[in-house]
């Protein structure tokens, strides 16, 4: 069904002694004339109201524009408020005469944008050039679009869109690029002369774009990146993050915007990935980690503990933006990480999806200036979670004149409930729940639910979760937590004689040094890292499995046995913060 568009209402504005005015042409046209000239190019333009699509929402705006004499002038949208960010739809325009259909289509993002405190304008600049400008048919829809063309179909192929370059981009593309084969060819050259025999890598694959793509398809033994959710903004001694949850990322995280860059017959290993160290939602970094890879098949992913930091890998204190070592929260789900990738217990997405790209020397006039994953994910669905339902590849091929996108739909799979559903239809991602986005996985020897879950009870296949209400910083959602059950012997829950079950919500230093919003690290405070020891906390919770009777042992700091273990009354055991743990262990 076509998205209904929303007519805007332009209003002019002047800054700084910059003088014009804004008046209809009389054909449905409005015309801009400048009486004295901005001295930035902010100083004078249109704004309109962007009717709030949200975070994380995909807005298309469209008009026609001309200049009576050649002229430059700027699109993008921002805060209204402070701190004034500018959060996409971002296109420089070349004006003459003759009038031109503007489209600028994009995914809104901003790290401090908060769709309940801030208005989004649109804004279209004047520039500090002499020529008046006349603008019509200014309108936004909600969505994509460019979706699909009329003749766009996933089994004959859809067609990507590709911008025109000038000889003069060319030949600066094609020196780059060729200047970096030839470097990295000669290197590798010498390493294998000298005996090296393990697989070699030049760079990241999103490098470049689809340029950079072709760089390490020429020199690469496998494809590599690296993965940071919420990466921090170093701005001089302070350090921010976004400080929110992956389940409520309108991508999924930042894991499934990698999907693309798997180029295919090539291993694709992800050799760095972390959440921020003042993250109050790292525990379920991992599991979904490992879940995500399994869909995607992915050979490998390195978290680090970053030891430049400590020469002690079970430092008990966080002392970098990236650290592990000493986050509880997150170790604690190693085990049901590992087992759940390296065991293949989450089944890999069958359907697959290929973007065809066409070799370097046939870019000529259809050169990508932007990365592959983003094409792919954004002409076929908006956005990235499309990487929960279907495998992602690129190939390059010498007979394709044009890039497109051919195989399975990549629109993520969702439920009657709106989930965002794994191809199995075990993982599912609840963004728009309320009071809180969640998610769960249901394999038969594996069970997870993480999100803002505290205060409410969740039924995940045959296992119940009761999670107690805890005081949570965000009071507009209820305590996060991340909860992971795994069978240890292989066997359905049901039935296996040995589970390790974990829970954890925060875990930071003592006296951590955090900004009111919990947002930002003043690293220029006196231990603005906290002091020791990392304190951990505990989350209080029912739950209620399968099968016969169980005994629960409570599992100390090193994973060893602590106290007495208690027995399940009728297929129930209790966690309570008097435990004072992260994990258990249950046996029948």
């Amino acid at each position: 069904m076509e998205k209904p568009s929303t007519t805007l209402v332009p209003e002019f504005f002047a800054y700084n002694n910059s003088r014009g005015k804004m008046q209809p042409t009389g054909d449905g046209a409005y015309r801009i004339s400048a009486n004295r000239l901005p001295q930035y190019s902010w100083d004078m333009g249109v704004r309109f109201k962007i009717d709030n699509p949200g975070n994380g929402k995909h807005c298309s705006i469209r008009f026609k524009i001309r200049s009576l004499t050649p002229k430059k002038v700027r699109f993008y949208a921002r805060m209204e408020q402070p701190p004034y960010q500018h959060i996409g739809l971002e296109k420089e325009l070349s004006l003459t005469p003759e009038w031109q259909d503007v489209s600028v289509s994009e995914v809104l993002k901003g790290s401090e944008y908060n769709r309940d405190k801030h208005t989004v304008i649109g804004v279209l600049e004047y520039g500090a050039e002499q020529g008046d400008i006349e603008f019509r048919d200014l309108v936004m829809k909600a969505g994509n679009q460019n979706l699909l063309k009329p003749d766009d179909n996933f089994e004959t192929g859809i067609h990507v869109p590709a911008v025109s370059e000038g000889p003069a981009d060319r030949d600066f593309r094609e020196f780059t690029v060729n200047t970096q084969i030839a470097t990295v060819k000669e290197l590798k050259e010498h390493l294998r002369t000298i005996g090296v025999k393990v697989p070699i890598i030049n760079t990241q694959t999103p490098y470049g774009g689809v340029s950079g793509q072709w760089a390490t398809h020429v020199t690469d033994d496998y494809c590599d990146t690296h993965d940071y959710f919420q990466h921090p903004n170093f701005s001089g001694l302070k350090i921010t993050t976004q400080n929110s949850a992956i389940v409520g990322d309108p991508d999924g995280g930042t894991l499934s915007m990698s999907a693309i860059l798997r180029e295919q017959g090539k291993p694709f290993v992800i050799s760095e990935s972390s959440t921020p160290n003042h993250n109050d939602h790292g525990a379920d970094m991992l599991p979904l980690n490992s879940i995500f890879l399994s869909i995607q098949d992915i050979d490998a992913l390195t978290t680090h503990a970053y030891a430049h930091c400590t020469n002690q890998y079970d430092e008990n204190i966080g002392m970098d933006a990236f650290m592990i070592a000493g986050r509880a929260n997150v170790v604690v789900h190693y085990p049901f990480a590992s087992l759940l990738f390296r065991q293949r217990r989450m089944p890999m997405a069958r359907a697959t999806s290929t973007l065809v790209v066409p070799t370097f020397d046939m870019l000529d006039n259809s050169a990508l200036d932007y990365s592959t994953q983003h094409l792919l994910a954004y002409r076929t669905a908006g956005s990235h979670l499309g990487s929960y339902s279907s495998r992602f590849f690129f190939v390059f091929d010498e007979n394709c004149k044009a890039p497109y996108l051919q195989g399975a739909k990549a629109i993520p799979r969702k439920t009657e409930a709106g989930a965002v559903a794994s191809e199995d239809g075990s993982f599912l991602l609840y963004q728009k729940a309320k009071p809180g986005p969640y998610a769960t996985l249901n394999l038969p020897d594996a069970k997870m639910l993480t999100g803002h879950v505290g205060g409410s009870s969740f039924t995940v296949g045959d296992v119940r979760f009761d999670i107690a209400a805890r005081p949570w910083p965000d009071k507009n959602l209820p305590a996060f937590s991340c909860t992971t059950l795994i069978s240890l012997d292989g066997k359905p829950i049901f039935e296996s004689k040995k589970m390790l079950l974990a829970s954890s919500g925060r875990t930071e230093a003592q006296n951590l040094k955090l900004s009111e919003d919990r947002k930002t690290v003043d690293a220029k405070a006196s231990n603005s890292w906290g002091d020791p020891p990392n304190v951990s906390e505990t989350v209080a919770f029912d739950v209620t499995l399968p099968g016969a009777p169980y005994k629960l042992t409570v599992l100390d700091g090193a994973g060893m046995r602590k106290g007495e273990p208690r027995n399940s009354v009728n297929g129930k055991v209790r966690i309570t913060h008097e435990d004072r743990s992260l994990w258990f262990l249950l046996e029948r």
